[in-house]
């Protein structure tokens, strides 16, 4: 006999009658062979039907031998379950058509669950648990921190969604770094593990320093000595303040601001003054140094020419020389001798006025020329003999 249903030619209402009987019958054996091993597992239940299982009086338990089974919970009672076989790889497929949460699924003395209120769920055994692969969806707000694009994807955590509270405790004054070598996942870490790591559980400072800061005085600035003495104090920054204030700004000295007066000035008084020589430099003198130094200039501005008079006791040299000197000399005796000894620069003019009753001799290297009462001599020094 076929295995599938017989169908004639259709030639007439009577042909089209028996195509039907025959799917008729067909179907009903189909059915026969696949639910007779479900109703030797429920031979003791006081009520079952096809697709309409009632758990209000017992547990249902399925056979063992059963591969597949498709039942529906019309009616049921949440004090009863459905017992499934302890068998790897048995598979139950369970819809829940009541108006309450009955239909209880077990294995194994397992807790077992509750299919909800018109939904369905599939069954497969493990051997030590059962496992729900399809029948109960998973809602986006269910998924919570995990993203699933489609049906047998691979499901990840969201970016940023993962939240602190959500990530694993961590003791008090801890970090999270890395300390062990190499690639690997987060560590948490004291904070004395941390100042090991940093080189800042010794008594020296941070790396750039070699002496502890500690050492260093309030209020002063501290500056680097050399590698291996580290930090040292410096000026104060009042100090420093200061001279910023009172910097020289190029061309003027106002910052000094207001000083105060003396007069007069004594010798050990210090004049403030920029050194042109040195990059103008604040440079002092004394009041003896300054005197000497005006002294020298005014005596070659002012010895360029030069009045002379004097009255001659003897012999005398010349005590001054100029470029012009006029000497009204008046002797007191008879030939007095006129030395012109000092050095006299190239070019020098020496008048020579006798206003005595005797005569004067100029007397130098070259010359030796009277000069009588009442005459006036003139001579030009050429730098090496008068004229």
């Amino acid at each position: 006999m076929s295995s599938y249903p017989v169908i004639p030619q259709i030639r007439s209402d009577r042909d089209v009658k028996l195509a039907l009987d025959n799917i008729r019958a067909y179907f009903k054996r189909k059915l026969d062979e696949d639910n007779a091993p479900l109703a030797a597992a429920v031979a003791s239940t006081t009520q079952l039907a096809l697709n309409d299982i009632d758990l209000s009086s017992a547990d249902l338990t399925l056979a063992n031998n059963t591969t597949l089974q498709y039942l529906e919970v019309a009616t049921g009672h949440a004090a009863n379950a459905i017992i499934a076989p302890n068998t790897p790889g048995k598979r139950f497929f369970i819809t829940n058509s009541d108006a309450v949460n009955v239909a209880i699924i077990k294995v194994s003395g397992e807790t077992g669950v509750t299919i909800p209120i018109s939904s369905e769920m599939s069954v497969i055994c493990t051997g030590v648990d059962y496992t729900k692969s399809t029948g109960i969806g998973v809602t986006d707000g269910d998924k919570g921190d995990i993203t699933v694009s489609g049906t047998g994807t691979v499901w990840t955590i969201d970016n940023e969604a993962v939240t602190l509270a959500k990530q694993a405790n961590m003791a008090t004054a801890s970090l999270v770094y890395r300390k062990t070598a190499g690639a690997g996942v987060p560590e948490v870490n004291t904070l004395a593990t941390v100042k090991a790591d940093l080189a800042l559980g010794t008594t020296d400072s941070p790396i750039f320093v070699t002496t502890k800061l500690s050492a260093l005085t309030d209020d002063y600035i501290p500056y680097h000595v050399d590698d291996a003495t580290g930090l040292a104090n410096g000026p104060t920054k009042t100090n420093v303040d200061s001279a910023i204030s009172l910097k020289h700004t190029a061309g003027t000295d106002t910052a000094l601001g207001a000083v105060g007066t003396k007069n007069p000035p004594i010798d050990g008084d210090k004049f403030l003054y920029r050194d042109s020589t040195a990059a103008d430099v604040l440079v002092t003198s004394t009041g003896t140094q300054v005197k000497a130094y005006l002294k020298t200039y005014l005596d070659t501005l002012y010895s360029t020419i030069i009045a002379y008079r004097r009255t001659m006791a003897g012999d005398e040299t010349l005590p001054y020389q100029a470029k012009v000197m006029v000497c009204n000399i008046d002797p007191d005796g008879a030939a007095r001798n006129l030395d012109p000894d000092v050095a006299f620069p190239s070019g020098s003019l020496l008048v020579i006025i006798n206003r005595g009753a005797y005569s004067i001799v100029f007397d130098s290297s070259g010359i030796s020329q009277a000069i009588g009462s009442g005459q006036k001599e003139t001579f030009i020094y050429d730098g090496t003999v008068w004229g």
